[in-house]
């Protein structure tokens, strides 16, 4: 096992820390990290240590293999998951957790080569069509692209001598250029469309992916939900008073807020986060105060959603329809549709909490990524409309093409200044004859 240190130290109470260590583990084909936290008690008597540590970004329950004895969290302030935990040390004693993750920034290799094979075989169909040219041009791109991935990755995989930042960092410049291999294969997709030939399953992504449309929900109709604020004076003798303030989730506003509860509202203009408080509040001894916040349910709204993408299928089936020959993009709308049905089928927890806020916006996630898919068959039925309309499909010049059309205006630009330059400077010299005549 090679282990790779990095450090991010967060003390709680001074008595405890965590450190964030990356940990390489290759296990057959696949690679993990293990988040190593530490927790100790400096002081020469047993005490309690809280002990919480925030999972690296794009992690989810999906890719954690082993907690390593710690509970799980989730942050609905930043949505992002955690582990914690609350353990009795001993006098100067040391514990130490392992959890394990999933390595789940690596592009995978099996992906990138099916696009190239896909991106090759889609340029044998055009290979009597005029698109041939500008597809050769694309697939070879699409070719180069996937081998600096696949080297970049290689190159900086986790082993002795890379760290886990690294190793992240790579990832994400790799998924830029793996959009842009998608989008290509995207390109060529549409040229065996505008074609009149059938492309089979459309693997790449849309050209101009618009922002998810935005589904308007009116204030009454929205769900109500319970936000719960529990607070107790831990003392068994003194009467206290405290200041009480909690954060709401970053969906609610101010006006989400249907009833605080005897509590106030406010809203932190540079957070952008609705909180509700209340000051000097009088406890007894032992004495707790639940309060109750209703809002609106923020979260539970993908019904409308569901049914405008719904309803786009539908629309996009019923365009289809007269066009037999495109078969396999039907096969795709049905997958798309099975797919939208059994997140329209799944049944949420039933209370307002870490786990519903989490649940929604996994689904919401979830249906961005299903509209992609509407979006890009969108673009192909485009294609294939515009060629039946016009008889043939007026291609984009090549990026060669504009750059020589480019140098051709600049050159022409070129040759008029000068034109002008010596004509000036002429008639400069005619006026000066004319003045000493």
């Amino acid at each position: 096992m090679r282990i790779l240190y990095l450090n991010f130290r967060c003390r709680f109470f001074l008595i405890a820390f965590a450190v964030l260590l990356g940990v390489g583990v290759l296990d057959g084909f696949s690679a993990k990290v293990v988040l190593r936290i530490r927790s100790g008690n400096p002081i020469d008597k047993p005490q309690k240590v809280r002990i919480k540590s925030k999972l690296p970004d794009r992690i989810t329950t999906n890719d954690i293999i082993d907690l390593g004895g710690l509970d799980l969290g989730y942050d609905v302030k930043n949505d992002a998951y955690y582990v914690h935990t609350e353990v009795e040390l001993g006098a100067q004693q040391v514990k130490i957790y392992d959890v394990v993750l999933d390595d789940i920034w690596v592009v995978s290799e099996d992906r990138l080569r099916s696009m190239v094979s896909r991106a090759g075989k889609l340029l044998e169909m055009l290979k009597e069509t005029d698109y041939y040219g500008n597809a050769t041009l694309l697939q070879s791109d699409i070719s180069k692209s996937a081998d600096a991935i696949l080297e970049l990755q290689a190159k900086n995989a986790i082993s002795e001598g890379v760290t886990p930042i690294q190793h992240i960092r790579t990832y994400e410049i790799n998924l830029r250029d793996l959009e842009r291999v998608q989008k290509d294969v995207g390109r060529i997709e549409n040229f065996v469309l505008a074609s009149g030939q059938d492309p089979g399953s459309l693997i790449g992504v849309a050209q101009d992916e618009s922002n998810p449309r935005t589904i308007h929900i009116r204030p009454e109709d929205y769900r109500e939900v319970v936000f719960q604020i529990s607070v107790k004076n831990s003392s068994p003798n003194e009467v206290r008073k405290i200041d009480i303030r909690r954060d709401l989730p970053s969906e609610v506003y101010a006006d989400d807020v249907l009833d605080a509860g005897d509590l106030d509202v406010g809203r932190d203009s540079r957070r952008n986060i609705t909180y509700v408080f209340k000051k000097n509040v009088k406890l007894a001894p032992n004495q707790a105060l639940n309060y109750e916040i209703r809002i609106r349910d923020k979260w539970n709204i993908n019904g409308p959603k569901i049914d405008s993408l719904r309803s786009r299928i539908s629309n996009v089936a019923g365009r289809l329809g007269e066009k037999e020959q495109y078969g396999s993009i039907e096969e795709n709308l049905d997958k798309l549709l099975s797919e939208i049905n059994e997140i329209r089928n799944e049944e949420g927890p039933d209370k307002l909490g870490s786990e519903y806020v989490a649940f929604y916006r996994n689904q919401t996630k979830r249906l961005a990524l299903l509209e992609k898919g509407i979006y890009r068959i969108e673009e192909a039925l485009r294609v294939i409309d515009k060629k039946s309309k016009l008889g043939f499909d007026p291609q984009p010049p090549s990026e060669k093409t504009t750059w020589l059309i480019i140098y051709i205006i600049m050159a022409f630009l070129g040759f008029i200044s000068l034109v002008f330059f010596f004509r000036w400077m002429g008639k400069g010299k005619d006026e000066k004859v004319v003045d000493s005549e």
